[in-house]
């Protein structure tokens, strides 16, 4: 696995974790020299800040289950087992 694939994997820990945590501080070196990574860490960021803002809405039970299945298969399709 590559550097860049463990960040990938890891990037929700910088967003909700302990800035200052060994595992938060090397995603933010990584996040430094790698141009690829940084994009993705900004447009998720970006993501993650649109749906904070959007206004709360409840999603109909068919269509949650549906978006529950969808990310599981996205998940499991980058065997995304924690690093």
């Amino acid at each position: 696995m590559s550097d860049c694939d463990k960040v990938l994997k890891n990037l929700y820990r910088l967003m909700e974790g302990d800035p200052a945590a060994p595992l938060c501080v090397a995603l933010k070196e990584h996040l430094k020299t790698c141009e690829g990574c940084a994009r993705y860490h900004n447009e998720l960021k970006n993501l993650v800040k649109l749906c904070r803002s959007s206004p709360k809405t409840r999603m109909p039970g068919r269509q949650k289950e549906e978006l529950r299945r969808f990310l599981l298969r996205e998940l499991s399709k980058n065997g995304s087992n924690e690093s």
